[in-house]
């Protein structure tokens, strides 16, 4: 409810509906606006869990999406900013 990854969806999403712009978070071309929300964004691009439910979900994503080769893990733990991840 609360969490860093909110807060980033919600300013992100906020942005993107100002300027006209949630297509690039749509699920299909034709999905209405309203259907967008900072909700949806979290459930859908925010993986969390135990290390073997996050191994879950990312092969039920690859399974979604397709094969990918690099996985973006975009967060700040201390110092560190970005990591990413090879599959």
């Amino acid at each position: 409810p609360n969490s860093p990854y909110r807060s980033y969806y919600h300013s992100v999403f906020t942005k993107l509906k100002t300027n006209g712009r949630l297509e690039i978070f749509k699920t299909h071309r034709d999905q209405p606006d309203d259907k967008v929300t900072v909700d949806m964004l979290c459930e859908k691009l925010v993986l969390w869990g135990t290390s073997a439910q996050v191994a879950k979900k990312i092969l039920a994503f690859r399974e979604e999406v397709g094969d990918f080769s690099t996985l973006v893990y975009a967060a700040r733990i201390g110092s560190t900013a970005i990591s990413d991840v090879t599959l």
